[in-house]
């Protein structure tokens, strides 16, 4: 692997990371606003 290979590498593993971070950060606000908004019956 080349170094600027590595480099790609660790930008897109870093990314990724911020995204499961966000993801879990929506997820999370998710429930909570499950908890306090009722759901629609359709």
């Amino acid at each position: 692997m080349t170094s600027i290979e590595m480099t790609e590498l660790a930008a897109a593993n870093k990314r990724i990371a911020e995204l499961e971070a966000e993801l879990a950060i929506h997820r999370r606000a998710s429930e909570l606003l499950g908890k306090v908004v009722p759901q629609k019956t359709v």
